[in-house]
């Protein structure tokens, strides 16, 4: 019997407990009050061959990305790497 979410505006099944999904549920937990939670929009798939950059967000040669030790690529690609590498680099030379 699978339940649905009290919580405003939400269509979850999976009920945690006091009627509320995890999420609804942790607002409570923490005192906060009760909102709609945010979708998740996840990443969007990318045609064969290319990836996502989600800085300058692109679909772009897998090539231009760094890989993970895992073989995945990376989040950013290798020149939005490089704006984020040198705008931190010179956040920590002025502090």
């Amino acid at each position: 019997m699978n339940k649905q979410c009290e919580g405003p505006e939400c269509t979850s099944t999976k009920v945690v407990a006091y009627g509320l999904c995890g999420g609804h549920y942790r607002q409570l937990k923490l005192g906060k009050e009760l909102t709609p939670l945010r979708k998740w929009r996840g990443r969007p798939k990318a045609p064969e061959g290319y990836a996502y950059c989600n800085e300058c967000e692109l679909f772009k040669p897998e090539d231009q990305f760094h890989k993970t030790a895992a073989g995945k690529t990376r989040y950013r690609c290798k020149a939005c790497q490089s704006d984020y590498q040198r705008r931190t680099n010179n956040e920590k030379k002025v502090a």
